[in-house]
């Protein structure tokens, strides 16, 4: 009559061996960090004391060695061996087969095999696949307009890159400033076939580093992989274009520098000074530019006045550029979260040195150490300039008294225009009437389109100016008086001259009358003689 039951529970020990092998490989690998008994103790559920092992089957006799797959160390001879412990459950002695009761001889619930399958699961995932690469450069600067979808709390980016064709990237972003009311959502994305990825996230406007990692999945989106490393670093600079557009370059037109300064280095460059406005709420920055606004040189946040006037100077080597300026709200942190559109300057032009007049134009008229005269009836000597130069660029001529209380004369073109030098390479100034003096003359050529004009080599000369010479009669001591409107003093009385002039004519008179009567004689002498012959 127990030959079946017999039979029912050595198949059921063997069983229990069996599983109990799979179930310690499985929990020996993957959880050792949980108490292991010895193989003579064997733990129970302190909740329900004298009940079953958990995972283990109903107790049974103990199988003969030839029954029994694994060896086991000694325990007694009606205790089936085994390793499976419970987390937190204190050890027990050996409990005999009749005292845990199974009901109609079925194997106790396993508690443990859900955990086995999970690592079973686990140990089955895949190696980590490499990190995908992420697209742009190491910092990125992104300015999004309100009509681009910036509002004052975030902005819309779209971030791409490469990865394994299937798998899943995930983008973690964390905040690299001193922004606290602004939180970075973190993405994942599916890799295309072509191995390109691309995921649209908001961004607060600020200062953010992030990075992605990748891993494989199933058809039912199970992960089949363990998560690969972070991918290099990438750190971006998030401004939400907002700001109303006030600040403002105060340049009306084209302007022309020249780079009259030299660097230690040998570098000319011009120090070209700009000055603008911008809304009293934020402040100005500026930006130097390329004169197709495609590149930024230099940016910079100059020193403002009460009234939201700003001004700096730019140290600018030759070429073409424009200035840019926006109003920004630049708290918290270094670089503005916020900030209205761009306006932009005229062009502004930075020739070299060599491309302005340098050389020295020629004075042709008067000569270097010649000498004036002025003229009968006349204050002064007509003096006119006349020379040579370099083509279309103006001349200034100036003529400087050494007589400290004489009078300077600056030499213009016809009708008070600009002197300039004409196509042939001539010029001539207006005539200027010079008092009597020495006069010494500078002249020298620029550039009028320049902001800062720089003189070419100079010519100087000299030349004099004299009065009138008086003129003397011979055999007298006598002036005569000058012409009217000479400058010549004069000194004579006109009393004298009247009775200079009667004396004269007295004694003119007294000659003719003389020569008269010596001819009446000589006529009456002769009658004589003709009479007698």
């Amino acid at each position: 009559m127990n030959k079946p039951w017999e039979a029912l529970l050595a198949t059921s020990a063997v069983v229990s061996i069996a599983l109990g092998g799979v179930v310690v490989t499985s929990v020996s690998a993957s959880a050792a960090d949980l108490p292991v008994t010895g193989t003579t103790e064997v733990p129970v559920d302190v909740a329900a004391p004298g009940t079953a092992p958990v995972g283990a089957a109903a107790p049974a006799e103990a199988p003969s060695p030839a029954a029994s797959a694994a060896p086991a160390a000694p325990a007694p001879a009606d205790v089936p061996p085994t390793d499976v412990p419970v987390a937190d459950a204190p050890t027990a002695e050996p409990v005999e087969p009749d005292a845990a009761p199974v009901a109609d001889g079925a194997a106790a619930p396993d508690a443990a095999a859900p955990a086995a399958d999970e690592e079973i699961a686990a140990a089955a995932l895949a190696p980590a696949p490499d990190a995908p690469v992420l697209d742009g450069g190491t910092i990125g600067l992104y300015e999004v307009t309100r009509a681009q979808g910036a509002t004052d709390t975030d902005v819309p980016l779209t971030f791409t890159g490469t990865g394994l064709a299937g798998a899943v990237v995930s983008l973690d972003f964390a905040r690299a400033d001193e922004v606290t009311d602004a939180v970075d959502p973190d993405v994942s994305v599916v890799v295309g076939a072509d191995g390109r990825w691309s995921a649209s996230v908001r961004i607060s406007a600020g200062t953010s580093v992030y990075t992605a990692t990748q891993h494989t999945v199933d058809a039912d989106g199970a992960a089949t992989s363990e998560e690969s490393a972070p991918s290099a670093e990438r750190r971006i600079v998030v401004i939400a274009q907002v700001l109303p557009q006030w600040g403002v370059v105060d340049q009306e037109s084209d302007e022309k520098w020249v780079a009259d300064i030299v660097s230690d280095d040998g570098v000319e460059y011009a120090e070209v000074f700009v000055n603008g406005t911008t809304g009293t709420l934020y402040r100005a920055e500026i930006s130097l530019v390329s004169v197709d606004r495609s590149t930024t040189f230099e940016v910079v946040r100059p020193e403002e006045y009460a009234d939201g006037k700003w001004a700096h100077s730019f140290a600018i080597t030759p070429g073409q550029y424009r200035i840019a300026v926006r109003q920004v709200s630049d708290e918290p942190g270094t670089f503005p979260r916020y900030n209205s559109g761009l306006n932009y300057s005229p062009v502004i032009t930075v020739v070299p040195s060599s491309d302005v007049v340098t050389s020295a134009p020629v004075v042709t008229t008067p000569g270097n150490g010649s000498t004036l005269v002025v003229p009968g009836g006349r204050d002064g000597a007509p003096v006119t300039l006349a020379g040579t130069g370099q083509p279309g660029y103006p001349v200034v001529a100036y003529a400087e008294p050494r007589d400290e209380d004489g009078t300077y004369a600056y030499f213009d073109g016809a009708g008070g225009a600009p002197l300039l030098v004409g196509a042939d390479g001539r010029w001539s100034a207006a005539e200027q009437e010079l008092p009597a003096g020495v006069y010494d003359v500078t002249v020298y050529q620029y550039d009028s389109s320049l902001q800062n004009p720089s003189a070419s080599e100079t010519t100087t000369l000299t030349f004099e100016v004299r009065a009138a010479t008086a003129v003397t009669p011979a055999g007298t001591g006598s002036a005569v008086r000058p012409a009217t409107g000479g400058s010549l003093a004069y000194t004579g009385s006109d009393d004298a001259t009247r009775s200079l002039v009667g004396g004269g004519l007295a004694i003119a008179l007294g000659a003719l009358g003389l020569v008269v009567a010596r001819l009446r004689r000589r006529s009456a002498t002769e009658s004589d003689v003709t009479t007698l012959s």
